[in-house]
């Protein structure tokens, strides 16, 4: 796993998975809810990506590591994926929901080694927990992972 700071979006166009966290609440229209942190922006920038997961996520609600190629979105050249830290958006993160997406994660990284993964650092803010409890979870990802934060820890 590897670090790195700033705008994870800076990347965007020339990573091959493209992560952030979320939930796996489903709407009664099939959408994912990601209403707020980085889920909301990719929302916002990606038109009906919320709609192509929703409907992924809702043949298993507690999926820990999905992702949707550029076939299945026919939006970007991008892998979008999502990192479940969480059952429901009201609630804070759980750390066995953050081990089992690792792990999964970890899976598909060692699957494609030749390809960069890109994420946010999961669980630390809407998510509600600490730096201290997630890293050592994570820092087991593959060096072809990259963990994004704005600022240095």
């Amino acid at each position: 796993m590897k670090l790195e700071y700033g705008d994870m979006w800076q990347i965007f166009n020339i990573t091959d998975f493209f992560i952030f966290t979320g939930n796996s609440v489903i709407t009664r229209y099939g959408r994912l809810v990601m209403g707020a942190g980085i889920a909301l922006e990719v929302k916002e920038k990606i038109k009906g990506i919320d709609s192509v997961l929703g409907k992924k996520i809702a043949k298993n609600r507690e999926y820990n590591f999905i992702y949707v190629s550029p076939k299945e979105t026919s939006i970007y050249n991008t892998n979008i994926g999502v990192f479940q830290v969480k059952y429901h958006f009201k609630y804070k993160a759980e750390l066995n929901l953050v081990k089992r997406a690792t792990k999964k994660l970890s899976e598909v990284a060692l699957a494609f080694p030749d390809k960069r993964f890109d994420m946010n650092f999961p669980a630390i803010g809407y998510g509600g927990l600490k730096i201290n409890e997630i890293m050592p979870i994570i820092k087991l990802l593959p060096n072809n992972v990259h963990i994004w934060r704005k600022d240095k820890i």
